[in-house]
């Protein structure tokens, strides 16, 4: 149980790092990057358990809305009219 911990901590700090430089970088890309840091430390986990870890400390990216309209209803009335 100990181990287990041990190595969350270190994946943890590697992941801070990581965000430090690339704030909005998603469990994907940090998986494939932290990939070979996990080989080296001969630490076992996988993408689901790394997004299960980070969900678990609340540091999974939100997701963003998505701030603009492509169309609004005077656009769509006046391509409608030009064709």
């Amino acid at each position: 149980m100990k181990e287990r911990y041990f190595e969350h901590e270190i994946i943890l700090n590697q992941v801070r790092e990581l965000r430090t430089l690339h704030p909005r970088m998603g469990g994907r890309k940090l998986y494939e990057l932290l990939e070979p840091f996990m080989l080296e430390h001969q630490i076992k986990m996988g993408r689901n358990g790394l997004f299960n870890l980070l969900a678990s400390h609340n540091m999974l990216v939100k997701r963003r809305k998505n701030m603009f309209q492509l169309l609004t209803p005077i656009t769509v009335f006046t391509i409608i009219q030009t064709l």
